[in-house]
């Protein structure tokens, strides 16, 4: 179906969705989150004679190491090929059918199909691992997508598809429970899990339609974009310990309940995520970036976590809602390492595969590790006493690791300006007020648009700069380094360089933050 705009253009649907609700794509992430946490409840596919968590448990296992080994792998890829920063749709759409087939696997191996036999046994650990590799291509092409949004638009599109994930989640669980074979799934359910992969594969295809909403989606990473800082693979380290001690709390619970509990949970958890994105979207569309510490929220993600972990096995965590508490305080610090890895994609112009790859890899490692344990370390140990040593020293280890592996300082030095084209984390912040006031696809204005606009002629008109100079300012002013301003413009990187030294000996600044800070002081001002 295709729709003429009024320029007379035709645009087929998806394009005229997309220019509609520029953020479209983006919702892939929630898509895929949605499917996650209905898939990994059980809820859609577990038939009502299962008693306890046991083929849950081995659904998730296998589902999520297959998906932590295609990311690594991707990573890996990355290093060697640094100028790789996408893959193609058609590979995209091709991982989503496979998810949906592994899904259609799983629920053919149900008892109520199959029946209970190695055949069904078979089955079902190669429809999960078709689910964890499929879904895994999605999060790779999601990746991308995220790490071309400046950082404030990053947070605040994150936060949206978790709200289109909770929404998505609790519509499904709400539809009627008419199944085709008695006993087993319902339909709805059946559809979503098979289908809402290839959904998100779908939406992620989708090309952005604002350049200024999504900076750079074929961008083309330079040959040393496998250089991650230090700081990145402490910060992932620490990342693969959480995730483990997290998911080995919550699995020994999953493991001995009912499934109506699991969900029960599990509603509670997205309930909880669902006040988490209304703070974070509450506070990320404030008018400035000050005060915004990104460390700091992951630090007290890290505390809860320890907290409720030290706790758990005290006042029964196995069996209660606490081990809820503990798996949100990773959810937490999960939505804020999403957002993270993209920022560093964006300020260091590293390939997403490389550093959603590695980073998001070993996180998912850490969950299919801690979970394998969990089931079977935790049901052995059958002294209340033993366990709530067991949660201390979990607790402990947290908070040690924290310490140890990534202090504030070491966030500090994660987004520290290293070369010209690189920004400091609260200038990253400001960035898209400056795109939405200063420019529209990407090309400045030589007419004033807003206090942005308004404050950089002021200062080019103070200081006698031309007009190749004012519109070089702008750019640097945005944001932009010289290979953007000098494709932006038309020009050759040495020319722009050129007119940079001319505006910073104009203006007498020597970095690109006075630069950036004088503009803010001048719309402070008006």
């Amino acid at each position: 179906m295709e729709q003429t705009d009024a320029s007379g253009v035709k645009r087929s649907l998806t394009e005229e969705l997309a220019t509609r609700w520029s953020s479209l794509p983006f919702m892939a992430f929630g898509v895929w989150t949605a499917w996650s946490s209905l898939t990994y409840s059980g809820s859609l596919w577990l038939s009502d004679n299962e008693v306890n968590g046991f083929y849950l448990s081995l659904l998730f296992v296998i589902s999520t190491m297959t998906f932590a080994v295609v990311f690594l792998g991707a990573s890996f890829f990355a290093r060697r090929h640094a100028d790789k920063g996408d893959v193609s749709d058609r590979v995209v759409m091709g991982f989503g059918l496979l998810a949906a087939l592994g899904a259609f696997l799983i629920i053919l191996a149900g008892p109520y199909w199959l029946g209970v036999s190695r055949r069904a046994t078979s089955v079902f650990v190669v429809g999960a691992i078709m689910t964890g590799a499929g879904t895994a291509g999605i999060g790779l092409r999601c990746a991308t997508l995220y790490g071309g949004l400046p950082p404030r638009r990053a947070l605040i599109t994150a936060a949206l598809s978790q709200l289109v994930a909770s929404f998505i989640y609790f519509v499904v669980l709400a539809t009627p429970a008419w199944a085709p074979i008695a006993h087993g799934p319902s339909l709805t359910h059946i559809l979503a899990f098979t289908l809402l992969p290839v959904v998100a594969a779908w939406l992620s295809c989708i090309k952005p339609s604002h350049e200024s909403l999504f900076e750079e989606n074929v961008r083309q990473y330079p040959a040393n974009s496998g250089a991650l800082p230090a700081a990145f693979w402490r910060f992932s380290a620490f990342a693969f310990a959480l995730a483990l001690i997290t998911t080995f709390i919550r699995s020994s619970m999953v493991t001995v309940s009912a499934l109506a509990n699991t969900v029960e949970g599990n509603n509670v958890l997205q309930l909880l995520r669902i006040a988490m994105v209304l703070v974070v979207i509450a506070w990320t569309l404030r008018s400035d970036a000050q005060g915004f510490d990104l460390g700091r929220v992951c630090s007290l993600a890290t505390v809860l976590a320890a907290v409720v972990t030290a706790c758990s096995a005290a006042l029964g965590g196995t069996t209660s809602a606490l081990s809820v508490l503990v798996y949100f305080a990773s959810s937490i610090f999960e939505f804020f390492m999403w957002c993270l890895l993209a920022f560093i994609v964006y300020q260091k112009h590293i390939s997403p595969l490389a550093v959603f790859g590695f980073g998001r890899g070993l996180f998912m490692l850490g969950c299919a590790l801690g979970w394998a344990l969990g089931i079977v370390v935790m049901p052995s140990i059958e002294a209340a006493s033993a366990q709530v040593v067991v949660s201390i020293v979990l607790a402990g280890t947290i908070i040690i690791l924290w310490l140890a592996l990534f202090s504030g300082k070491d966030y500090e030095r994660l987004f520290s300006t290293v070369g010209e084209d690189e920004l400091s984390l609260e200038d990253l912040f400001e960035i898209d007020q400056r795109l939405d006031e200063g420019t529209e696809a990407g090309q400045p204005k030589s007419e004033r648009k807003g206090k942005f606009g308004q404050a950089v002629e002021a200062i080019a008109a103070r200081n006698a700069l031309s007009a190749r100079e004012a519109e070089v300012l702008r750019c640097l002013a945005m944001g932009y380094g010289s290979e953007r301003i000098a494709q932006t413009m038309g020009v050759k990187v040495n020319t722009v360089r050129t007119h940079t030294h001319n505006v910073y000996v104009k203006l007498d600044v020597h970095s690109r933050e006075e630069l950036m800070r004088l503009v803010d002081d001048e719309v402070a001002g008006q």
